[in-house]
């Protein structure tokens, strides 16, 4: 499709191919939005539960899945640890579908499913921030971007 754009200019060729980024292409077609949604989750049945199975949540109070879809890999990580608590923040178009799906898991009453833009502000009130298959999507000037606001939630 457009790779020569790609390797001349280093920037995405569905933003030249489409004039837009590709969430605001989802903000506005949100068919194409829950597809991609649907093959996030199937992708992060294998990985979240590698995730899961794998890291040391100990001692984490509450987790925030910045990113998080529908909270899949979140509702994995509370059911090992039934003492912690999750926050959910995705864009609003995302997390529409996140309550029913949480409530499918029976972490309703654990999961505080928020929804923004994780370029204007993330949301507070975690003791960790897990970021699974996000920096990939930006440049390095936006992954700072996303990172910076990750830290100063920790430190405020």
């Amino acid at each position: 499709m457009e790779l020569g754009h790609s390797i001349r200019t280093g920037t995405p060729a569905f933003d030249h191919v489409h004039g837009m980024q590709i969430f605001e292409y989802f903000n506005k077609h949100p068919n194409e939005l829950e597809l991609f949604a649907e093959a996030m989750r199937s992708f992060s049945v294998a990985t979240g539960t590698a995730v899961a199975e794998t890291y040391d949540f100990s001692g984490i109070r509450t987790l925030a899945d910045i990113g998080g879809s529908q909270g899949f890999v979140l509702s994995l990580v509370l059911h090992k640890y039934p003492d912690m608590r999750g926050i959910l923040f995705d864009l609003p178009a995302v997390v529409q579908g996140a309550p029913s799906f949480i409530k499918s898991y029976g972490l309703e009453s654990r999961i505080d499913v928020r929804s923004g833009n994780f370029f204007e502000a993330i949301s507070g009130g975690a003791d960790a921030y897990l970021l699974k298959h996000i920096l990939h999507d930006w440049n390095d000037e936006d992954c700072l971007r996303i990172l910076k606001k990750v830290v100063l939630q920790l430190w405020t």
